[in-house]
């Protein structure tokens, strides 16, 4: 990542689980940075840098689905 000391939030729900976790990495133009933490089955957090940060409301529910087997 090259930007490393930006400022930012950290969101999530619950507690986050112990072990391992995979990112996704995200800069868009105005200099905003997303990374979403995640596991094989959920989004365990979101970091979000504080430059330039747009978007739209929303709500909802968080849900238990069923998941769907990998496609052979």
């Amino acid at each position: 990542m090259p930007t490393p000391s930006r400022e930012g939030t950290l969101f999530w729900r619950g507690i986050l689980p112990e072990g391992a976790n995979e990112c996704w990495y995200q800069e868009y133009q105005e200099g905003r940075i997303v990374v979403e933490f995640y596991t094989e089955t959920h989004i365990t957090a979101v970091f979000k840098t504080d430059d330039h940060n747009t978007g739209s409301p929303g709500s909802g529910v968080w849900a238990t689905v069923p998941v769907v087997p990998p496609f052979e």
